[in-house]
């Protein structure tokens, strides 16, 4: 029997036709790790792009949700249950549905001891498409526990510190920047321009205020169905919504900035102070995001010059390189990109270099690849290039190649006006890999009828590229990377532009 399919993902919304093998769908996905699907449409959360593609496989652990379609199964297998009302996170959806269980059962206590795929009842799942707030009602939606950042009980007069949670999971990648601040956190790519100003902790913006006013009339009306909707908004959009009697109060559901002295950690990238409003003031800026896991921090071998050095971690940083880097603390690691962007919101060098934390380096080698971004053909330049026949399996460039498709993250440069009209980075890249082709590409990109500027490999005396350090542990970095490559294919799979005659865009004048 083949049925309607709509699955949500980390970053995009998954449309198209499933073959059912089994009576219901909940028992197919609980027994299948991947599914195959056919006339597909995937729905970017980021800029509500759409690309049709004619077959797709799903693995389960990239699904974070299901809106249920198909038959409910056999009458006379069904048992007699009571509903729960819970509400449940998972990455950058809210959902509110019923959790049923038998009578006399804690609801909450099961969740360990069912399936992958958790169904909930009369449900509704909010979550943001091109900015713009989408709450959705369904029969039944499947959510994945595995991927749940929390399950809670959801009773129509619940006060927070009333609530009971289960904790079903801090899965290894599970992208939670897509979460924090998702309409006002731009995460994109070419055509959006510019860096958000950073957002007031205390103040919501306004259009999240009159959400929680019109919830509060919903509750007086005891319209209890409205009212879950308004919420399932409001914390889909960053915030929580506390209520005290009749009145309720909104604060940030991110993690919050932690002053501790002198210094600050942030709990987001766009909570760290920005210096991109104004103008450059030095040559370079060498930007390194030190995860836990790396052994060491690099340092500039002949002295910094004129060189800014900004270090973003998350942990004190116990061997600091010469030249008194500034340092950004970090309320827990957001993930690769989401390190970037808080260490490039303090950059103030005219040419960015993002290098491996290990990596030591001289001034002379920086130095080079500025001379090359001097060309104002060249978006991008380091000494390791990347090459794809299909824009979808990448390999490293020949030894001998001066251009390249992209660049590999182990070192990168690119213009500080670039990163500030075409970033910032897409925080749904917890993980390294491959961020380095998707931001490449980014900046090559001048649309489909422009020509796309140059990747440049410069040899700056360094040995032959390794393996890059992962900012997520070895156990979730398969998934990681392969949603990372589903990521990569639906923004950049069909920009053959991009591709093209790699000498010929070197010979341009």
């Amino acid at each position: 029997m083949q049925i309607e399919f709509r699955a949500f993902s980390a970053d995009c919304l998954i449309m198209g036709k499933l073959d059912l093998t089994a009576p219901r769908l909940t028992d197919m996905l609980n027994a299948e790790p991947t599914i195959h699907l056919t006339e597909v449409v995937l729905e970017a959360l980021i800029d509500g792009h759409r690309l049709a593609i004619p077959d797709y496989t799903l693995h389960r652990d990239e699904v974070y949700a299901v809106k249920v379609t198909g038959p409910r199964g056999s009458k006379a297998l069904r048992i007699v249950t009571v509903p729960h009302r819970v509400q449940a996170q998972i990455g950058p959806y809210n959902v509110l549905g019923r959790l049923n269980a038998a009578p006399g059962i804690d609801a909450l206590r099961t969740i360990p001891d069912r399936g992958v795929m958790l169904p909930l009842t009369d449900a509704t799942i909010a979550y943001v498409v091109g900015g713009i707030l989408e709450v959705r009602d369904a029969s039944t939606v499947i959510i994945n526990r595995e991927l749940a950042s929390w399950v809670r009980a959801a009773d129509r007069d619940e006060a927070l510190s009333g609530a009971t949670h289960s904790r079903v999971g801090d899965p290894a990648g599970c992208p939670r920047s897509a979460v924090k601040g998702a309409p006002h956190l731009s995460i994109g790519g070419p055509g959006q321009r510019g860096y958000p100003a950073s957002m007031s902790r205390d103040q919501p913006p306004v259009e999240i205020g009159r959400m929680a006013e019109a919830r509060g009339a919903a509750r007086a009306d005891r319209n209890w169905a409205e009212a879950d909707r308004l919420k399932a908004g409001i914390e889909v959009a960053g915030w929580r919504v506390i209520d005290a009697g009749s009145a309720f109060t909104l604060q940030p559901a991110h993690p919050p900035d932690i002053a501790e002295g002198e210094a600050v950690r942030y709990g987001s990238s766009a909570s760290v102070p920005s210096v991109l409003g104004e103008p450059p003031r030095a040559a370079l800026t060498l930007l390194r995001a030190v995860p836990d896991d790396a052994p060491r921090v690099g340092v500039i071998n002949d002295g910094p010059g004129a060189v800014q050095a900004v270090l973003v971690a998350n942990r004190p940083v116990a061997a600091l390189p010469a030249g008194e880097p500034e340092v950004v603390l970090l309320n827990g690691w957001l993930g690769a990109a989401a390190a970037v962007n808080a260490g490039l919101r303090r950059a103030q060098g005219a040419i960015v270099v993002v290098a491996d934390p290990g990596l030591d380096l001289a001034v002379a080698q920086l130095a080079a690849l500025e001379r090359a971004l001097d060309d104002e053909h060249v978006a991008v330049a380091g000494p390791w290039g990347l090459t794809s026949d299909d824009l979808r399996h990448w390999q490293p460039a020949a030894r001998s190649a001066v251009v390249a498709m992209a660049i590999d993250w182990r070192l990168i440069a690119f213009r500080r006006a670039d990163a500030i009209a075409r970033g910032p980075l897409d925080e749904a890249f917890v993980d390294a890999h491959r961020l380095d082709v998707w931001w490449s590409l980014v900046l090559r990109d001048g649309g489909p009828d422009a020509p796309p500027r140059v990747a440049r490999v410069v040899d700056v005396g360094l040995p032959p590229r390794e393996t890059l350090n992962g900012a997520v542990p070895t156990a979730g970095r398969a998934a990681a990377e392969r949603r990372n490559f589903y990521r990569l294919v639906r923004h950049f799979g069909g920009a053959r532009h991009l591709a093209g005659d790699l000498a010929g865009l070197d010979a341009r004048d």
